[in-house]
């Protein structure tokens, strides 16, 4: 069994193609297929799950509560050791 520590190596070890696929895996596994990718100027954010983008939605709290990482790498291996970080609910108002 894999130490938390070595888990992060391992992932880290990974290039971008294949934190793809694992985050495709997870998606299909407990989000019902769902992730998604954001790629800003200076950053990246990964969650399960989608952004609440129907009318009166909360899309934008929801994307702004996701961490952000300065590589899409760092973001996918972020989201597959988080504990199954989902799109986050928006704050109540």
């Amino acid at each position: 069994m894999l130490t938390p520590a070595d888990h992060t190596k391992l992932l880290r070890s990974f290039e971008v193609d294949r934190l793809l696929k694992l985050v495709t895996l997870e998606a299909k596994r407990l989000h019902g297929g769902h992730y998604t990718i954001f790629a800003f100027t200076t950053e990246y954010k990964v969650a399960f799950g989608t952004p609440d983008i129907y009318p009166g939605g909360t899309a934008y709290a929801q994307v702004q509560a996701m961490p952000q990482f300065p590589t899409l790498k760092e973001a996918l291996v972020h989201v597959l050791l988080a504990d199954k970080w989902s799109m986050p609910a928006a704050a109540d108002n």
